[in-house]
């Protein structure tokens, strides 16, 4: 394992640690639901994508790894932009 892999593998893993991905805030009404219903939903596919790295990582896909878990920042930035925008509505109502 190269050094240059395992500075990916480094930045990548404290990317996800550092992208908090729940809020605490309080929701009501069935729309709310379905979107936290969503949420949950692909923060446990990006969850599957970030293990499914692990795996290619250990066994020495880097390329694949860094593919998996690109995808999973990319929807854990995605879900994070929504939950916030989700909590802004929320707030103005």
């Amino acid at each position: 394992m190269s050094i240059k892999s395992r500075l990916v593998f480094i930045i990548l893993l404290v990317t996800i640690v550092a992208i908090p991905v729940t809020l605490s805030f309080a929701t009501s009404g069935d729309a709310t639901q379905a979107l936290a219903e969503t949420s949950k939903a692909r923060k446990a596919k990006a969850s599957r994508l970030f293990k499914q790295g692990i795996n290619q990582y250990q066994t020495n896909q880097y390329q694949a790894a860094f593919r998996s878990w690109l995808q999973a920042i990319m929807i854990y930035q995605q879900t994070k932009k929504q939950e916030i925008q989700n909590s802004r509505l929320r707030i103005q109502n």
